[in-house]
């Protein structure tokens, strides 16, 4: 059995290196498996087979592993002494690896009959969750290659679900292949998924050069769901034009990024696909497409834009004809509409003659009209007047008063007399 000693201050050591939870708020899909016991066999092919239990639950996604190096350091620095029994010792140690399972067991070679036992115990309360045996009188290369996955499958099945998730299974024919979960890859069939939320989901089976299987698929807490998929095998292909307004946009095709739009697709397999289109500042578009051997599927799409609808600012001038600068661009004469972006704008006015209109804001209302009529004032009359004195020469800046230019004509006429 397992035997714990020395744990005292190196405690602290492991909690900073793998942080732990509270015992009753552990992820219920936390493993750690623990090396196989040798009897009868070499220490290495236990340890073969212990990796390839590693690779297998890590494969079906059901469960979060204890990285084995990890988890023989813990071993090593607690002194922990493995015997093929769990007692009370199991809770301690999954409360240092922060798990709420322990994998494990024992093989064994009796003549040339091989053995591999398994179990799972539940760290919280040092109960059994599952216990299965396999034995093959066999070669040391089958055993390994098909005993171990064949017992390990039989202990994933009898893991009970926990009561507040849902377990699914999911089979092809023919397997490894892709298993698709509302888009996300989630394994390769056969497949077993624990601990899965409840809900509604899609459910997606697609190898190459077959035609994928999508399904909707709900899954209810505490209860075990199987789906078996028969992929069809495709027996031709064919061509998938995209386009798009506005060009530009990323084209995805079952999740594989393809090219921008205008775009052209050869040697696409018949059947159901997966079509996304993906643009800057504009919402993202989705479809099933179908596409026939030895035809040309097009599709077109018009992108919605995400930014505000842009508005339309009418501007008129007493007179007309006064240069129109919008945000510092020039933008021609009054009278005139624009259409421009919803928002706040800098507007002026300039026209010869006149006070220009400075600097003035207006805001543009989404999808929406804006009726400016503006007013501009005359500017006053200036002029130059020279006169000579003498050798000197005098300047006369008159600002177009009526009483200044009185003032300065009575002025030179004085000069005039002297």
């Amino acid at each position: 059995m397992f035997k714990a000693t020395a744990i005292g201050l190196s405690l602290a050591v492991i909690f900073t290196s793998f942080p732990v939870s509270a015992q009753n708020n552990l992820p219920s899909a936390t493993l750690a498996i623990l090396d196989l016991e040798a009897n009868g066999v070499s220490p290495s092919l236990a340890a073969i087979l212990t990796e390839r239990l590693n690779q297998f639950f890590y494969d079906q996604r059901r469960y979060r592993l204890v990285e084995r190096n990890h988890l023989q350091k813990v071993l090593r620095e607690q002194s922990f002494q493995h015997s093929g029994l769990c007692g009370e010792s199991c809770t301690e140690l999954g409360k240092l690896l922060g798990v709420r399972q322990l994998m494990l067991g024992s093989v064994s070679k009796v003549g040339n009959l091989y053995s591999l036992n398994l179990r799972l115990v539940d760290v919280t309360n040092g109960q059994i969750r599952g216990m299965v045996s396999g034995e093959c009188r066999c070669s040391e290369e089958e055993f390994v290659t098909r005993l171990s996955r064949q017992v390990a499958g039989e202990l994933l099945s009898q893991a009970p679900t926990h009561p507040d998730l849902a377990h699914l299974r999911v089979i092809s024919y023919p397997p490894k292949a892709e298993v698709r979960l509302n888009q996300r890859l989630v394994g390769l069939t056969p497949l077993s998924l624990a601990d899965v939320a409840p809900g509604d989901y899609q459910l997606e089976v697609r190898q190459a050069d077959h035609a994928p299987v999508q399904r909707p698929l709900t899954l209810v807490a505490g209860e075990s769901v199987s789906e078996v998929a028969s992929l069809r095998k495709y027996k031709g292909y064919g061509e998938l034009e995209v386009s798009s307004v506005p060009m530009g946009a990323s084209v995805y095709l079952n999740q594989e990024l393809k090219g921008v739009t205008p775009l052209t697709l050869a040697q696409i397999p018949e059947g159901d696909h997966h079509l996304r289109l993906t643009l800057a500042g504009h919402r993202t578009t989705e479809q099933r497409i179908l596409v026939f051997a030895n035809e040309s599927a097009r599709e077109a799409f018009h992108l919605t834009s995400l930014l505000p609808a842009p508005g339309r600012v009418k501007l008129t001038s007493t007179p007309p004809g006064a240069q129109i600068i919008l945000n510092g661009v020039e933008r021609g004469l009054t009278p005139k509409t624009l259409q421009i972006p919803a928002g706040w704008h800098v507007l002026t006015l300039e026209q010869e003659g006149y006070e220009s209109l400075e600097q003035q804001s207006v805001y543009v209302d989404s999808g929406k009209l804006t009726e400016l009529d503006l007013q501009l004032t005359p500017r006053s009359p200036e002029w130059l007047v020279w006169t000579t004195l003498g050798v000197g020469v005098t300047l006369i800046f008159a600002s177009g008063l009526i009483q200044r230019r009185r003032e300065v004509a009575r002025g030179l006429s004085l000069a005039g007399s002297d």
